[in-house]
């Protein structure tokens, strides 16, 4: 959490570096579409920090608790990068992010669970009909 914090408030110093920061692998071009995973994740720590409104790489409305706690976590490494967020703002005495992440982990966990149910109801023998 710490090396992430240090390297987020690095970027945050450098203009330069603000206007041409892309993490986005979704976009289908060289722009951050501000709702995928990533692009979140950034925006959040940058919100934690108080230096979202150096984020001009992104849409200026992409961020907001609603869209975080909505986020669609695709991954078990999604989960556990948003864990390192989670702990950031448990840091930085950002309640409000903490519910907000910790609703996308629920619904991911929810998801996870419910697709091994179902593998493994598929996986039983039929029922012997006698």
């Amino acid at each position: 959490v710490a090396r992430r914090m240090a390297k987020a408030q690095s970027v945050a110093m450098s203009d330069l570096a603000m206007r041409e920061l892309r993490v986005c692998w979704m976009g289908r071009s060289d722009s951050n579409c501000g709702h995928c995973e990533k692009c979140l994740r950034t925006l959040t720590v940058f919100e934690i920090l108080g230096l979202r409104d150096r984020c001009v790489s992104f849409p200026s409305d992409a961020w907001s608790l609603d869209a975080l706690a909505e986020l669609r976590l695709r991954q078990d490494l999604d989960r556990g990068q948003m864990e390192r967020v989670r702990e950031l703002a448990v840091d930085r005495n950002r309640p409000d992010i903490v519910r907000a992440v910790d609703r996308s982990i629920r619904r991911y966990d929810t998801r996870r669970s419910l697709v091994k149910l179902a593998r493994t109801l598929r996986l039983r023998p039929p029922a012997s009909q006698g």
